[in-house]
């Protein structure tokens, strides 16, 4: 089966979302449309036909370690060797040093098309663990909850902006419920951990957790909002604003509600963690 990377829903996300465009132009370094989407084009091209054929053959012959030398399956030096060729490796390195000077924002895109069906990132023992370590102890603990407050400032902005839209009312009520809700979570965890340091290993990854639903519904949210308004402008790609809208329903009905687990998880604190002796780890 061919790799079709969805560059419909990444212009959506890129020029209609966040207008990268015009972010750049207040930055001054010439990056317009054109030239997002010329990348986005060439990084699709390189994904599919390069990458993408790789699978087979890496799932057949597998990484060989002999006589403490690894080799990669066919094809993949010639891949990464083209990578590199074509300033893949460099999209977002300064231009004094050879880089392109290419925003995260695009190059996450890139770096979606071919890693996106690649579940070791979840995999690997301890990576969520320790960004969510560093989300409570360095940057919520850093600032006293400060840059967090921005954020979720900045998402019930969007979703009350919404509130008077017959179509979007129930869902940014929702999102904004979730949102006092979220605020809630953080005072109460900042307060815990202050007290104890030792919640903050026991509280950390369901708060990361419960954060990141809270946060993808206030984006989803502000994305059926260009969808509604672009369906309201008569836009011909009707479908397509209409898929954003049953996306987002569905997201806040069947997807947010499991945010309510890592609350109640979090919020059963520290005691039972440490409770058990350790010889009793045996049973």
């Amino acid at each position: 089966m061919s790799y079709v990377s969805p560059l419909r829903d990444m212009r959506f996300v890129l020029h209609e979302l966040f207008d990268v465009a015009g972010h750049c132009e207040l930055l001054g370094n010439g990056l317009d449309r054109a030239l997002v989407d010329g990348v986005l084009e060439e990084g699709a091209r390189y994904a599919a036909e390069v990458v993408a054929p790789l699978n087979r053959n890496s799932d057949e012959e597998g990484v060989i370690l002999e006589q403490g030398r690894v080799t990669t399956p066919t094809g993949f030096r010639k891949a990464y060797r083209q990578y590199c060729e074509s300033g893949w490796a460099s999209m977002t390195g300064p231009i004094e040093h050879g880089g392109q000077g290419l925003p995260q924002m695009v190059a996450c895109n890139f770096h979606e098309m071919l890693m996106r069906d690649s579940r070791i990132t979840q995999l690997y023992e301890g990576t969520n663990g320790i960004q969510a370590l560093d989300l409570i102890r360095r940057k919520l603990m850093g600032d006293d909850g400060a840059e967090l407050a921005t954020l979720q400032d900045e998402l019930a902005a969007i979703a009350d902006g919404q509130c008077d839209r017959e179509e979007l009312a129930e869902l940014a009520g929702a999102v904004l419920a979730r949102l006092q809700e979220w605020r809630t979570l953080s005072a109460t965890v900042l307060d815990r951990v202050r007290e104890n340091p030792e919640e903050i290993g026991a509280c950390s990854v369901d708060f990361l957790q419960y954060s990141a639903y809270v946060l993808l519904a206030g984006l989803w949210l502000k994305a059926a909002a260009c969808a509604q308004s672009a369906l309201e402008a008569g836009s011909g790609d009707a479908d397509f604003y209409q898929a954003k809208l049953h996306s987002v329903r569905f997201y806040v009905r069947r997807v947010l509600p499991r945010a309510s687990s890592h609350r109640e998880a979090l919020l059963g604190g520290v005691e039972c963690l440490m409770a058990l002796p350790e010889a009793h780890f045996a049973f």
